[in-house]
């Protein structure tokens, strides 16, 4: 049974590109009304660097062009902030209050505003006039620090926007924890949210950082550094990942693979014991996995009930099995992959059917929205004219 959680809510997303688009997507797809503000002429630069990553995040939202650096288009900003139940906005620290667009002064006039801020840093602190893409998030964070080879000093960074969704996912939570509490206490409250790109990703990061300290700030291979577990080559050069943690794991991988004098190693019978001496297990299992395709190994592996997987590449997923049975990514009927088909959301249940909602032009509901707030033909062609909108 489909549901639609959401429906009557009114957003109101100031953001661009990525993080609050992304949140505002997932609201879309559980019923709220979105009203996309875009700067008047060029718009939302994700239109024209990644359009089809733009029709993706903003199918179903209404568009509104708005020049914020004019008191008209500020009026018209105020108007639609009355019967708004959240707004959120993008921009770097300080920029929404030189448009007066800020927490402090919509809540002036909307006295019940949900207000989320979604920025690099947050809206505090040493770092909150520096400018900064996803990539520094990721290193000032520490994500760089943990992934790539563990040998190699440096990192790689994660290879999708984490910091950007992790923000995304973090005020797509206090927004819903806010409108539920609201549904509960009936408050005529306004809730303010500063949402930071590194904060989300550090949460990401507690467990890893816990298990840092709790090993005394060992140096970068140590705390990288695993026994049998990781990813591994096989003979026809694909790779297949292993997570053998528990002690059951490792006696069958051993059994397995004929390493049963690993088995008998004291050094080798416990997690931290087999990370730490990694130096022993690693070689032989490349060793062993050379000796096999990949496919063939992870069903071996899988037939002895240990932890495997084939390393998909983004192209391996359309025909990988659980992810068609699963549907998360929408298929077209030749089997090639749409966006125009796939869900914003993993439970469906909770979210409308967008699979036909394209995006919005740019400024398409402009007219709409604005006649609606009162005002009269004549005075939308002035904005026009003016470049108010």
């Amino acid at each position: 049974m489909q549901m639609t959680p959401l429906k009557g809510i009114k957003i109101l997303d100031c953001s661009n590109l990525l993080p609050g688009p992304y949140c505002t997507m997932i609201l879309t797809a559980m019923g709220a009304e979105v009203v996309k503000v875009e700067p008047a002429g060029m718009g939302d630069f994700l239109r024209r660097m990644l359009p089809e990553c733009f029709a993706f995040l903003n199918r179903g939202k209404k568009s509104i062009t708005l020049n914020l650096k004019m008191d008209e288009a500020r009026e018209i900003l105020y108007r639609k902030v009355k019967e708004s139940d959240v707004m959120l906005e993008g921009f770097r620290p300080g920029v929404a209050k030189k448009l007066g667009i800020d927490f402090e002064k919509i809540k002036t006039i909307n006295p019940n505003i949900i207000y989320a801020s979604i920025s690099g840093y947050g809206q505090s602190g040493p770092y909150v006039s520096r400018p900064g893409h996803d990539i520094d998030f990721q290193a000032i964070s520490g994500v760089v620090s943990v992934t790539g080879d563990p040998d190699r000093q440096g990192g790689e960074p994660v290879g999708f926007q984490a910091s950007d969704i992790a923000g995304g996912i973090f005020a797509l939570i206090s927004i819903l924890a806010a409108l539920a509490g609201k549904k509960e206490k009936g408050e005529d409250k306004a809730e303010y949210f500063d949402i930071s790109m590194t904060d989300s990703l550090i949460m990401w990061m507690l467990p890893r950082i816990v298990e840092y300290f709790s090993m005394g700030t060992p140096k970068r291979e140590d705390i990288m550094g695993r026994g049998a577990y990781g990813v591994f080559e096989a003979k026809d050069h694909k790779y297949l990942s292993i997570g053998v943690v528990e002690e059951h794991f490792w006696e069958r991988l051993c059994r397995l693979m004929d390493m049963n004098d690993l088995l008998e190693d004291p050094e080798l019978r416990s997690w931290k014991g087999r990370n730490k001496n990694r130096h022993k297990i690693r070689p032989r299992l490349k060793q062993n996995f050379m000796t096999k395709d990949r496919d063939e190994w992870v069903r071996l592996l899988l037939e002895a009930n240990i932890t495997a997987a084939p390393v998909n590449e983004i192209k391996d997923l359309l025909a990988d099995p659980q992810i068609k049975y699963r549907g998360i990514l929408g298929i077209d009927e030749k089997g090639k992959f749409t966006a125009q088909k796939t869900k914003p959301y993993i439970v469906p249940e909770l979210t409308a059917d967008l699979d036909d909602s394209p995006p919005p032009g740019l400024g398409e509901h402009s007219e709409e929205i604005i006649g609606k707030l009162g005002y009269s033909p004549e005075e939308f062609k002035e904005f026009k004219e003016k470049g108010v909108i």
